[in-house]
């Protein structure tokens, strides 16, 4: 194998980005508890640079005190503050949205430095358009009157995002 050597500090601090405003799309999230037993959403991150190069963090969503302001930030970053309001967020309803977020760089002498999710940051332009796509979509509508059984609402597709705040993957 052949490869270019580093020095400790190269390697300790490869691939960390400064402290920065990125963009961040939600990868996977699953519900789980937390080590001090309250409930939690592990996030799989994807954060985007200015350059269009990313990488994938891990964040933890817990509403407690010490975190109740990063998971209303959440929300709002990704279009969800309704949810968050109704005491309802739940980790099916996460992958794909995006929204912007504040990296910051843990310190750390036993893993090196490491860039985290420090904060959410509300973006009311995506805000407003997905309140805007909230109101002109249609109810759903019943079947028949004899059950319970609803269908989608036929035609366009407002329905898909295509307003995606990041660079694509592939330049």
């Amino acid at each position: 194998m052949r490869f270019q050597p580093k020095t400790e500090q190269e390697v300790a601090g490869d691939g960390v980005w400064p402290a920065s405003e990125v963009d961040f799309e939600i990868l996977e999230a699953t519900e789980t508890v937390s080590k001090t037993g309250n409930e939690m959403i592990k996030l799989r991150v994807r954060v985007y640079n200015a350059e269009g190069r990313s990488k994938t963090l891990f964040d933890y969503l817990v509403a407690t005190e010490g975190g109740a302001y990063m998971v209303r930030h959440f929300a709002e970053a990704i279009g969800m503050l309704a949810n968050y309001e109704r005491g309802e967020l739940y980790a099916d309803d996460l992958p794909g949205k995006a929204g912007r977020c504040k990296l910051s760089i843990r310190k750390s002498p036993e893993y090196g430095d490491q860039n985290q999710i420090q904060d959410y940051v509300k973006d009311l332009a995506a805000v407003r358009s997905a309140s805007s796509a909230q109101a002109t979509r249609r109810p759903l509508a019943p079947v028949g009157a004899g059950g319970p059984s609803w269908s989608a609402p036929k035609g366009g597709g407002d329905d898909l995002n295509d307003d995606i705040p990041f660079a694509p993957c592939w330049q």
